[in-house]
Order: C-alpha cells, then structure tokens, then sequence
C-alpha cells in the first residue's frame, strides 16, 4: 500500500456499522466533508452506502458515486443492478443532493 499522510487505510466493508463509527470519528468538529464511493458495485450496496454516508456529507460539498454511467447489461445483470440503478432510486427519497452534470 501506498502511504500518504493524509490517507488512512481501512479495511472491511464501507456498510459494516463498525467501519462507518470509525470513520465518523474522524471527522472533526466543523470539518467540510466530502464522500467519494467506489466499493462494490451491485445496486443494493451502493444504495445502502448511500443512505449511510449520504448523511456525512456538508452543504456545499459533493457526494461521488463513481461508475454512474451506462454500464453494459450484462454488468447490470451479473451484479444486480448498478450504481447508477442506486443513484436513481437514492434521488428518489432523498432531496439533498442534485446531480452536478457539468462535473460529469
């Protein structure tokens, strides 16, 4: 792994609640936060990471959901769903976030 002072590694699923905790506790207090997602890739996680994370991120700043774009459905098939199936379904029920085509 490549070491960065202001990267910290961590293992294990981004949804497993104990990750997220961890992670949470290293936001400090008036921190901008920014979330970038990039895990695994079936629609069900990448929703489920959103609901969870989505929460994190400040006003202003983006929430990423890599892989958004069209994806072969085969892909879409053998993962069941996509992200951007999730993204879709995360916009829905959640009106805090608008996409940002012109970062696209």
């Amino acid at each position: 792994k490549t070491r960065h002072p202001r990267i910290t590694f961590i293992e294990g699923s981004s949804t497993d609640e104990n990750i997220f905790k961890r992670i949470k506790s290293m936001i400090k207090p008036g921190e901008k936060i920014m979330v970038v997602l990039d895990s695994d890739h079936r629609e069900a996680h990448v929703l489920a990471e959103l609901k969870i994370y989505s929460g994190l991120v400040s006003s202003g700043c983006y929430l990423i959901v890599e892989d958004t774009n069209p994806l072969d459905p085969l892909y879409t098939k053998a993962y069941g769903g996509s992200p951007l199936d999730a993204l879709k379904k995360f916009l829905k029920t959640n009106n805090d976030f608008i996409i940002d085509k012109s970062r696209e």
